[in-house]
């Protein structure tokens, strides 16, 4: 089934509600269309989105997805002198988001990161006001935070953000891919520099940030 050319006018209502762009819908197209082995690995994943409606369907899937919803452009700041600071911050771990409850639907309601990245938030709004710059990453939690909704905040804080639990940071795009079986040749990446001659060569020190990521998610397991 495609959840853009439904055209469901209860799913549009409640994207616009959320401030979510429907061109969102297209994406997730895209992202069943290119796995068609999730027919095969999880069938009951495949029967239970397309037998709903398409705002249960859309919600569903988004239930196990690790990326945030795509906004209207203009909701999300794209640069530091966009953001338009309230006097009171807004508060992931005090609002209530229907989404970021079917999120945590059989989990721990994950209160001390919620509570986390409220004091991150608060932190980088200071740096904006004593004129810091923030990165790209950094205002994009600032701008879900303040002008998007909290289950975005929480997912792209806890899989793209946050350094603690590095094996949430390698998730895949959606979680439903982890029941798909990796292939028989498959092999966790190694960091090497290649030399002009073209041996490896483990003394050198080049793109030590990658090799330290990569050291560090290994050391974690992932």
């Amino acid at each position: 089934r495609s959840l853009a050319e439904s055209l469901d006018a209860e799913l549009l209502m409640y994207l616009a509600q959320r401030r979510i762009t429907p061109g969102f819908l297209n994406e997730i197209d895209l992202f069943l269309r290119g796995h068609p082995e999730l027919a095969e690995y999880t069938p009951d994943f495949v029967r239970r989105f397309n037998n709903a409606r398409p705002l249960a369907a859309y919600r569903f899937f988004l239930k196990g997805y690790t990326r945030p919803a795509r906004y209207v452009p203009g909701i999300l700041p794209e640069r530091d002198d966009q953001i338009t600071l309230p006097h009171e911050l807004p508060s992931v771990a005090s609002t209530v988001d229907d989404e970021l409850v079917d999120f945590f639907d059989g989990y721990e309601y994950r209160y001390d990161i919620l509570r986390r990245i409220d004091d991150q938030v608060r932190a980088l709004c200071n740096f904006l006001r004593s004129g810091g710059r923030l990165t790209w990453t950094q205002r994009l939690l600032v701008g879900l935070t303040l002008f998007g909704n909290p289950v975005d905040a929480y997912k792209h804080y806890e899989y793209n953000y946050q350094t603690e639990w590095l094996p949430h940071r390698y998730l895949p795009e959606h979680v439903v891919l982890s029941e798909v079986p990796k292939e028989p040749d498959y092999s966790v990446p190694t960091a090497r520099v290649r030399t002009l001659d073209g041996a490896d060569d483990k003394t050198r020190h080049t793109f030590l940030n990658t090799r330290r990521k990569m050291a560090r998610a290994n050391d974690a397991g992932v």
